[in-house]
């Protein structure tokens, strides 16, 4: 009777109000990103692009990303409603991508349309993560890890699915198709912003006065070890300057190799099948096996992180990320390729819930969206672009199979340095998140 009752009590929160809401928000979202972004290099290719003026588009456009990330970032903190970041943006992604359709093939123009893409496109994933760990604190129910999963799904169904429907109509589909998506999540936003605007004013409403005594928010106590007459000083910081502590550098560090070790495994997946006998068609299931496999372990990140730290979580993350580069070095057969990329679940599926998760815990009141936009930056950011260059150059240098055992060794380094550091005691662990 009591399992049966616990049963009940947790289907009731996976499917609450807001699990279902943001599940859709990401649904669309992950579905409109992956109609565009997963075949823009084919577009170009079709409309005759070179494969230099590819790279400089494709390379400048992820600059624009990054520093967009951290603009949209501090404007959510500044006006305190990523959700209004959020719902604006995917309007003007809506507008930009039928923009794109009718956009002439000539460098230029295309060139100048696809940077604005990326800024208004790109720069949401982080911008949507702070904006669920902003509602969660009010929402406990609000499961992150359930929600992002439906990203995943999205992501692995329109990617598979769009090829053919691109083959059949043309490529140039993708935008309208992907603007259908994105103003299906800029109507799901701003029914979240709506619902939630009048639940906060109803429970202003029914609020008691604080008391005195009332509990401090813990990401507002400053760091043990700061003196007495240095709180003054830490407390009249901005936000985002409190961010940057050297734990929080380290840890940014960290999550920058990790990503460095292993962007080269995805960018190069291609040599790889070509080295032991694979073809296009052996690519495209290897994909389907990553996105697919990130989801059971989104969804058992809501169990583990009601039972473990989410410096737990990241270790063993981290440990199968070593995995995920390291079994590279002895695969045989295009059929074993596509199986190693079931670690993407364990690695990259446990890795983002708890990084986010992390993150927002760490970071004071009022940098907790910049605090997204950096992660993210550090680690899909620049880490991939490092990723990616250093692991042509290994690869010219050593051998596909010599760049796999650098990028290995790597990432062995990155658990040991992040077991030494954060997981076990010491001066700048990460100290114990309260149970909820």
């Amino acid at each position: 009777m009591r399992r049966a009752a616990s049963t009940a009590r947790s289907s009731g929160t996976i499917f609450h109000r807001d699990n279902v809401m943001f599940g859709g928000t990401q649904w669309f979202f992950w579905s409109g990103f992956g109609l565009i972004f997963a075949f823009l290099t084919t577009y170009f290719q079709r409309i005759g692009f070179t494969s230099i003026e590819i790279g400089l588009v494709t390379g400048t456009a992820s600059v624009v990303s990054l520093v967009g990330q951290l603009v949209l970032g501090m404007i959510s903190d500044r006006i305190g409603s990523a959700g209004r970041v959020l719902q604006s943006s995917l309007i003007a992604s809506v507008v930009l991508a039928l923009v794109m359709f009718v956009t002439p093939p000539v460098l230029f123009a295309v060139a100048a349309v696809t940077f604005l893409l990326a800024f208004s496109t790109q720069t949401l994933p982080p911008i949507l993560d702070g904006w669920a760990m902003q509602v969660r604190e009010r929402v406990p129910r609000l499961d992150y890890g359930i929600t992002r999963s439906m990203g995943s799904i999205g992501f692995a169904v329109t990617s598979a699915t769009a090829g053919i429907a691109y083959d059949r109509w043309g490529i140039s589909m993708m935008f309208p198709a992907a603007a259908v998506m994105f103003a299906l999540t800029a109507g799901v936003v701003a029914i979240v912003r709506r619902l939630h605007t009048i639940d906060e004013r109803a429970a202003s409403e029914t609020a008691p006065t604080p008391s005195p005594d009332a509990a401090v928010d813990p990401a507002e106590v400053p760091p043990a070890g700061i003196a007495p007459d240095e709180l003054t000083t830490a407390e009249h910081d901005s936000p985002v300057k409190r961010f940057f502590t050297f734990r929080m550098v380290v840890l940014l560090s960290l999550g920058f190799l990790t990503f460095a070790s292993f962007r080269p495994v995805q960018v190069f997946i291609p040599l790889l099948f070509d080295l032991v006998g694979g073809t296009n068609r052996h690519i495209g299931y290897a994909y389907s096996v990553m996105a697919v496999s990130e989801f059971p372990f989104l969804i058992a990140f809501t169990f583990l992180i009601a039972r473990f730290e989410d410096t737990r979580i990241i270790m063993i993350a981290f440990v199968f990320f070593f995995f995920r580069v390291f079994v590279h070095l002895f695969v045989p057969t295009p059929t074993i390729v596509i199986i190693a990329q079931v670690f993407q679940g364990p690695s990259f599926g446990l890795f983002l819930p708890a990084w986010v998760h992390l993150l927002n815990r760490l970071a004071p009141r009022g940098a907790r969206t910049f605090a997204q936009t950096v992660g993210s930056v550090a680690t899909f950011g620049l880490g991939s672009m490092a990723g990616s260059a250093a692991g042509g150059y290994l690869i010219e240098w050593f051998g596909l199979r010599g760049m796999y055992a650098i990028t290995s060794a790597t990432m062995a380094l990155v658990v040991l340095a992040f077991v030494l550091l954060f997981v076990t005691p010491g001066p700048i662990a990460v100290p114990r998140a309260r149970v909820p």
